[in-house]
């Protein structure tokens, strides 16, 4: 959705499409980036790149197991069953745990890991940079969002908000 001069439009499917697949590269691209460097991330990829060194398994198997759990718990938290968000979860989930594996792996094979700290501290403040425009980007689209950024979403719409006007 976007307002020109007061009016409201509503996206096409088109450039949902195109905003979704754009963020989602973005995404997926400055959390690659940001691990490779290993000097800090988003802290459920950093969760599942620590998981990842702990049993030699690939990024993409913990980052997939983590969307899929919160996509469940966002069911259960909606107290309704809404698959088209359910699956929008799903398949933003598992594509961007696959980017983040492929875009980990390549900058790793770059050598991203081997260059000293001080050009790896801006390289990963670019990464994090990059997340925060590719969050930004899909949450204004409001179409398929990462099941996490959707669970922040539904907490404070459907829970933190009735507490804050319960207490005015």
């Amino acid at each position: 959705m976007y307002i020109v001069d007061g009016q409201y439009f509503e996206l096409t499917l088109k450039q949902k499409l195109f905003f979704f697949v754009i963020s989602l590269v973005i995404n997926a691209f400055g959390n690659g980036l940001s691990v490779a460097t290993a000097m800090g991330s988003a802290p459920w990829t950093a969760a599942g790149a620590n998981l990842s060194n702990a049993t030699q398994w690939p990024i993409s198997v913990f980052l997939a197991i983590i969307a899929v759990s919160i996509a469940l718990i966002n069911m259960i938290l909606l107290r309704k069953i809404d698959w088209p968000r359910f699956f929008g979860n799903i398949i933003f989930g598992l594509s961007f745990s696959w980017l983040v594996g492929v875009f980990s792996k390549l900058f790793i094979a770059y050598g991203i890991q081997n260059i000293s700290w001080t050009l790896r501290l801006p390289i990963d403040i670019f990464a994090v940079f990059l997340i925060g425009v590719a969050i930004s980007i899909y949450q204004r689209a409001n179409w398929i969002m990462h099941p996490l950024d959707d669970l922040t979403n539904i907490l404070r719409f459907n829970y933190f908000l009735v507490m804050h006007l319960k207490h005015k």
